[in-house]
């Protein structure tokens, strides 16, 4: 993954909101969790085990063959090259994925090496085992094609290193590899969505910068005047395909409408482009379920009170609430009112801090029921997950109600838990969860927003939506937005409800929906 900085910015005084002058028309640009790489100490080579010598050699076979013929290996290759690999003593559990010459997973079915034993920090030894099956990896080089981009641990005492891909220089786009080890510092799986070493592409752009950004504008609608990152050289392999040299540039067109776009360096052909916001899908109208008491942790200054949540464990005490630009781990509610008023917003408005004159009130709705299902959905995190926040690191939660006119939806961007207000969006306890989720996804695995990736982002916001109504009511209902009125799906009989007109929710594999709209059908297929 490339590391982006964060460029949210949200500017607040403490009781009367962001003059208009000075709102921000940078891109807003999300960000992902990337620890700075461990350093490895000088490692010996270790004695081979036998049996992985072995399958080295078979896998080596194979793919040496196959870049003689300058060809990737055939399937028959890669299934007689793996077989030999099972044959070789059962040391490797390798899983090639389909229509490709690299490995989904590689599962140890031994120690694969002697840990810290040998190696005095987990990148040691995960490099080292990286190195030794190059060839079972399709990897020319992996000292210098891989970066590692963040080491975590869990509660069992595994660690899980993430390493991006480059090749002379360049970031692979899109492509990872994600190394576990057991307790002992034993690299014991392996798993990733990559490409082989790419080879026999120019390295040379005819299609510069300037004349990528202009083909990328013209490629997402209202594109020309948007807001753009400056473009990036990437190699561009997407699975199944042949890696190019490409531009990578994004567009923020829209509070809901932040694009990735893909552009060829050598023909100047779009390759990909699809909107990074998760949101949610739309919903019909719902009654409003507002009106029950809800407790409230409340800031107090200069004799008014602020929806301003600092009480959790994360909150530093040294910020300096209740701006939201200034509090750091608190949870942060704040108001659109209503701006911009239309029901399809393309900016994001001047936004509030929702106040009242006493503890009591009289509060606004919707800030009560975010503040409710925000503080909710951040403390199932944090006692079933052990994770502090979204970002994992007590990072504050900023919830924005009334966003638009009539704006029947809740999304996530840039940091943002956004809710429209034609239905109770903000007090829906699996919709709360559904976006907080879509951004604990952003900040560790960062899948890709579109396709068969994207639909397993939003899964993952649909369960997790689920888990946070389960420890808060009880219970869960396996129906999404049921409180919006018509449930928007229903997990336990998916093709009871329909997708489109005539099109139900598919209920397994075989039903999976190929679309190009909605970024390849990520809501359709969750």
């Amino acid at each position: 993954m490339s590391r982006r900085a964060v460029a949210v910015v949200i500017a607040l005084a403490a009781a009367g909101g962001v003059p208009a002058a000075a709102q921000s028309t940078l891109p807003l640009r999300a960000y992902s969790l990337a620890s700075a790489p461990m350093s490895a100490a000088p490692r010996a080579a270790p004695d081979p085990d036998p049996r992985l010598s072995r399958i080295a050699a078979a896998a080596r076979a194979t793919f040496a063959r196959a870049r003689r013929q300058r060809l990737a290996p055939r399937r028959r290759d890669r299934r007689s090259s793996f077989a030999a690999m099972a044959q070789a003593g059962g040391a490797l559990d390798v899983r090639v994925r389909p229509g490709t010459d690299t490995p989904m997973l590689v599962r140890a079915t031994a120690p694969s090496n002697g840990g810290g034993a040998l190696y005095r920090s987990d990148e040691g030894a995960a490099r080292a085992f990286l190195d030794t099956h190059a060839d079972v990896f399709a990897l020319a080089d992996p000292e210098q094609e891989l970066t590692l981009e963040s080491s975590t641990s869990d509660r069992l005492g595994r660690r899980h290193l993430r390493f991006s891909q480059t090749s002379a220089g360049l970031p692979v786009w899109p492509g990872e590899l994600l190394v576990h080890l057991d307790p002992g510092g034993n690299v014991d799986a392996v798993e990733g969505a990559y490409s082989g070493s790419p080879t026999d592409i120019p390295r040379e752009p005819k299609i510069d910068a300037a004349r990528a950004l202009v083909i990328a504008r013209a490629a997402v609608p209202d594109g020309t005047n948007a807001p753009a990152s400056a473009p990036e050289l990437i190699i561009y392999a997407p699975l199944r395909r042949k890696p190019r040299l490409a531009w990578r540039v994004e567009l923020t067109i829209a509070v809901s409408a932040r694009w990735l776009v893909v552009i060829d360096a050598i023909t100047g052909r779009k390759r990909n482009a699809f909107n990074r916001v998760a949101r949610d899908a739309q919903a019909g109208s719902g009654i409003d379920v507002f009106g029950m008491d809800r407790s409230l942790d409340l800031w107090e200054e200069g004799g008014l009170d602020y929806l301003v949540d600092t009480s959790k464990p994360m909150f530093d005490s040294t910020s300096d609430p209740p701006g939201a630009d200034t509090t750091r781990g608190g949870i942060v509610i704040l108001d659109a009112r209503n701006q911009p008023p239309n029901d399809d917003p393309e900016t994001i408005p001047e936004l509030f801090p929702i106040t009242a004159v006493a503890p009591t009130g009289p509060w606004l709705s919707d800030g009560v029921s975010a503040a409710y299902t925000l503080s909710e959905t951040y403390d199932y995190y944090r006692e079933r997950h052990d994770r502090n926040s979204i970002d994992g690191t007590g990072g504050t939660l900023i919830g924005v109600v009334r966003l638009g006119l009539g704006l029947q939806n809740a999304f996530w961007t840039n940091g943002l838990m956004l809710f429209g207000d034609a239905s109770p969006y903000s007090g829906a306890l699996d919709v709360a969860g559904h976006e907080m989720t879509h951004g604990v996804t952003e900040a560790t695995a960062d899948l890709i927003y579109q396709h068969q990736s994207g639909a397993a982002n939003e899964a993952f916001s649909d369960i997790f939506g689920e888990n946070v109504e389960a420890r808060s009511l009880g219970s869960a209902d396996w129906l999404k937005g049921a409180q919006l009125g018509d449930p928007i799906q229903n997990y336990t009989n998916c093709s009871s409800v329909l997708y489109l007109a005539g099109r139900a929710y598919p209920s397994r594999m075989s039903e999976y929906i190929l679309t190009e709209d909605d970024n390849g059908g990520v809501h359709g297929n969750s």
